[in-house]
């Protein structure tokens, strides 16, 4: 359906002026006659990878009747095949998150949503115990919750979090901000406490400073371009470390953030680049991956900066 869709960074710019001129057969393959309303190519291209694919994964865990109210939105769930699992000691064994495949390690992502006031010790436990060094956080702290704010900064330097015999302290580092005030960087310690045993490392806190409303695009489009760069390098620095990105039900604002993320290593480490399969894969791992033509289209308009 797809053919060889891979290409290296040298032809993006053809490939991106391909995609903007009309297209000659609709997302069935069917034949019909330009006109001035003619869908692009890239149309063409986005509403293939939407309708053809329909997951067939088990959600049971996610709507069942002890985990339906752990998640913001119902529509937007984790698959049981690979959902983040946690233990069934200290706090619940469910958290509406989900492990996506990166580009050269398996599972290097985990997509969630932010965490809610009976889901905050589960997003805590999640982050010490898979070791995830560095947070993604696409909202701006005002618009979150009181309890989705859970890093501890310099005003608040201690945030404790604990469920029976288990334990989190964070502790505020150091923090951050770019020039243009586009992002945060907060640098915090999480340290377990449990049975007597510490166990801590730091952590890497990057929230997107910047309006972007869900199923939608950024108002600046460099701005999460340079997050992602930025996002990527923290990772490069850090030794087997998840990255786990969140905002509002976990959507599609985030699988944009995640496309860009894989898109970057595929050009990091090879020059080579696969939007299409790319989004696809990530739209088989979570429901409501890429949304839209407008964020498709940013995919290949990153691509672009890469290259200019």
């Amino acid at each position: 359906m797809y053919g060889f869709t891979d290409m290296d960074l040298g032809h993006i710019v053809g490939k991106y002026r391909q995609l903007n001129e009309p297209s000659t057969v609709n997302a069935q393959g069917v034949a019909y006659q330009q006109t001035p309303l003619s869908k692009t190519r890239l149309q063409i291209e986005f509403e293939k990878l939407s309708n053809a694919f329909v997951p067939n994964l088990q959600a049971r865990e996610a709507f069942s009747a002890d985990n339906k109210h752990r998640n913001r939105n119902l529509s937007t769930i984790c698959y049981d095949d690979n959902r983040v699992k946690l233990s069934t000691l200290n706090g619940s064994p469910y958290i509406n998150a989900t492990k996506v495949k990166g580009y050269e390690l398996d599972n290097e992502l985990i997509i969630t949503q932010d965490p809610m006031e009976n889901t905050v010790f589960e997003f805590i436990k999640m982050i010490a115990v898979f070791v995830c060094r560095l947070i993604v956080c696409l909202n701006k702290e005002f618009e979150l919750e009181k309890q989705s704010v859970y890093w501890p900064n310099e005003l608040d330097p201690v945030r404790i979090y604990e469920a029976d015999d288990q334990r989190f302290v964070l502790t505020y580092v150091s923090s951050a901000q770019s020039g243009e005030a586009h992002w945060v960087r907060t640098e915090f310690e999480i340290a377990e406490h449990k049975h007597s045993i510490t166990n801590k490392f730091n952590v890497v806190h990057l929230m997107y400073n910047e309006y972007w409303p869900e199923n939608g695009a950024p108002k600046s489009r460099k701005s999460l371009f340079d997050l992602v760069v930025l996002a990527s390098k923290e990772a490069a620095d850090m030794e087997h470390t998840r990255l786990v990105v969140h905002a509002h039900g976990g959507g599609s604002n985030c699988a944009l953030f995640a496309c860009l993320f894989v898109l970057y290593e595929q050009f990091r480490t090879d020059q080579r680049v696969d939007v299409c399969r790319t989004v696809k894969k990530l739209k088989s791992q979570r429901p409501h991956m890429i949304e839209t033509c407008e964020q498709s289209e940013l995919c290949y308009k990153f691509l672009l900066e890469l290259v200019a």
